[in-house]
């Protein structure tokens, strides 16, 4: 069992940029409805133009995985630490590029609090102030739940606790999917796939498992392939799609890996891996900031081949989100880590990126 998983980084940078491509190709679709600029015609096929957006069921899984795999001190001492670490880790970015993004947008004040607190969309059914917070809102109803029923000790062994909480999220995302109410809004199936993830944690116990890794990439390989295809109209199904193969991705990297095949292990991958929580909140900043002044009133679309133009702002967005990250976000998470945690943690079961 190795105690890097550098699959696992890697994987998280790419998943961020996926996200980046998806909304900055949203940016340009927008411009052709207004201004006639052309689009990236490469993303025109079936659903391609929203396939970045892959990127968060492939966030979720990784989330649950990596919590499943962690060793924690059980109790109120543990809760405590638990919740502390996730919120240095969460908070202060999110809260600090939330307040400059509220420069650029229309919000009211509850608004902003609301989404500050990451109850934005199950308290009002709308985006937070900044888009992408939305999935922290899951993020953040995972670890409290995690930390309920299983970090608490109030079941007889955190493998109990996990399968309780796993049973517990299918049946509630079950009843939202079939009767749709509001109060069940943080049970969105969506949940389901920080569960893939827990599962992930455990099935790799098994070398057995670890086995087929090729065929797992394969399946995950093929269920985003056929996502893509106009063979697939509803959008429920393709993000029901993008889960399945998050999750067959996700378990084949981990069992590739511990079976001696690493991917993405250069510096570039782990870099932007450890940066992407920075990239993920970050790049719709500088869309709203830095980006449409030069597209829209510099005629940058008419200038710029579309397809090259969506890779310079990605590009730009990768180096800012490095630059947030190593400058603010490392620091101001350290810093909080010293101040909350006031106690030593056990030695983590596996040693991982950091991951949100």
């Amino acid at each position: 069992m190795p105690k890097v998983f550098l699959s696992i980084q890697g994987l998280r940078g790419m998943a961020a940029l996926f996200v980046v491509f998806h909304h900055y190709n949203g940016i340009y679709i927008e411009i052709n409805k207004s201004v006639g600029g052309a689009t990236p015609w490469l993303l025109s096929y079936g659903h391609l133009s929203i396939f970045g957006a892959v990127g968060v069921p492939v966030f979720f899984v990784i989330s649950g995985f990596v919590i499943g795999v962690q060793q924690f001190q059980t109790g109120a001492a543990g809760v405590y630490d638990f919740m502390a670490k996730r919120a240095a880790r969460i908070v202060p970015l999110y809260w600090s590029t939330t307040l400059i993004f509220a420069c650029f947008v229309e919000w009211t004040p509850v608004r902003l609090v609301r989404s500050l607190l990451l109850v934005e969309g199950p308290a009002n059914g709308d985006f937070p102030v900044l888009g992408p917070g939305w999935s922290l809102e899951y993020e953040m109803f995972f670890y409290i739940c995690f930390a309920v029923f299983v970090v608490s000790g109030v079941t007889a062994s955190k493998r109990a606790g996990i399968t309780i909480l796993i049973a517990l999220f299918t049946l509630l995302a079950s009843a939202k999917k079939l009767t749709g109410a509001q109060i069940l809004d943080f049970f969105d199936p969506i949940i389901l796939e920080f569960c893939g993830g827990l599962i992930i944690a455990f099935m790799i116990q098994c070398r057995g498992v670890t086995r087929p890794w090729p065929i797992y990439l394969g399946i995950g390989t093929g269920a985003l392939i056929v996502s893509t295809t106009p063979l697939i109209t509803e959008y429920p199904t393709i993000r029901t799609i993008w889960g399945v193969g998050a999750f067959f991705f996700v378990l084949g990297f981990v069992s590739g890996e511990i079976r001696g095949w690493v991917f993405m292990r250069a510096p570039p991958f782990q870099k932007l891996g450890a940066a992407s929580y920075a990239i993920y909140l970050t790049h719709m900043i500088l869309a709203f900031s830095l980006f449409r002044w030069p597209i829209w009133y510099w005629h940058w679309y008419s200038m710029i081949e579309p397809h090259l133009g969506l890779v310079l702002m990605a590009s730009c967005a990768a180096a800012c989100g490095l630059m947030v990250h190593f400058c603010y976000e490392m620091p101001i998470n350290a810093l909080l880590k010293r101040r909350l945690l006031r106690r030593p943690l056990p030695a983590p079961q596996l040693s991982l990126p950091r991951l949100h």
